[in-house]
């Protein structure tokens, strides 16, 4: 089936019925041809996260090669353009060849649709407040578990998408069903309890994008010996745990603990290094040199 018009309400059923379920979709669109190609300017299909697709830009090998191009852009979350030849001989310079026999080069360009990203905040104390009001503010689906109701409500934290609360924790938590691309920040204060959630959340089959403790070293060396003597593997926690949070800016108060840690968040979300970059040496150095450019960028 393939797909001309963004408004065609069948690739819009299929797309949304992923994105609602968390799930990463890239969207192909051939943007130029020249020459001989199946298929021309505007045509579109679509490849979700498990390989599955909607559509078709024509078939055949120039599919195949471009659908495996639109998973590496999905691996990336990041989009990307490529230019593919319908032949195999004499390939310009970044062109993907194919056993097709058209003769022509084809354009596409891969976006990567994301989810809603869900902001999991384990705690509704003063630094959760502020977390949920950056989280709401940078677009993330805000839920908060706390074991605490008259804390955890939307009179407290009326940013809050979903909200569970009960004095069992653990059973709340099972609520929300952790996913793969979720960001859980704990941030309750009791140390035990938060050991606890994170023995539930090492013990499950799915385990969130980012998973950060707010802890002080003797809090986090607690929870680190309970976590062990419960029998999780070390270098999972490794490899998983991230404590203390936040880019290190010398954060002090909840609201500036959670600029860092959203800003943590951020950077790994959007795959950067979180850096300052001041170009203004770079740039002063041309214009003194007289190398420089006016243009404004």
């Amino acid at each position: 089936m393939a797909i001309e018009y963004p408004s065609d309400p069948a690739f819009m059923r299929w797309v949304l019925e992923r994105l609602e379920k968390g799930k990463l979709v890239a969207m192909i669109e051939i943007t130029k041809k020249a020459g001989s190609a199946p298929r021309g300017p505007g045509t579109k299909m679509f490849v979700d996260e498990d390989g599955n697709t909607f559509g078709t830009i024509g078939g055949g090998d120039f599919e195949r090669k471009v659908v495996e191009e639109a998973k590496k852009a999905i691996e990336a979350r990041k989009p990307m353009e490529r230019k593919v030849a319908m032949f195999r001989e004499n390939l310009y310079e970044d062109v993907i060849a194919t056993e097709q026999l058209c003769g022509g080069v084809v354009t596409v360009f891969i976006d990567v649709l994301k989810p809603l990203q869900r902001l999991v905040l384990i705690g509704a104390g003063h630094v959760a407040r502020p977390l949920a009001k950056l989280g709401k503010m940078l677009n993330y689906r805000v839920i908060v578990v706390d074991n605490f109701p008259q804390y955890a409500n939307k009179d407290k934290i009326p940013e809050a998408d979903e909200i569970y609360a009960s004095s069992d924790i653990i059973s709340e938590l099972d609520k929300i069903k952790l996913d793969k691309n979720d960001f859980v920040v704990i941030v309750h204060g009791d140390g035990a309890l938060e050991a606890e959630v994170l023995k539930k959340i090492f013990r499950g089959n799915v385990f969130p994008r980012y998973l950060g403790l707010l802890a002080g070293g003797g809090k986090l060396a607690y929870i680190l010996k309970a976590l062990l003597e419960s029998g999780i593997d070390p270098n999972v926690i490794r490899n998983k745990l991230i404590s203390p949070i936040g880019l290190s800016v010398g954060s002090e108060t909840p609201e500036e603990i959670a600029i860092a840690v959203m800003a943590e968040i951020l950077k790994i979300d959007r795959g950067t290094q979180g850096v300052h970059e001041n170009r203004v040496p770079e740039i002063l150095d041309q214009l003194l040199k007289g190398g420089g450019k006016d243009e404004q960028k």
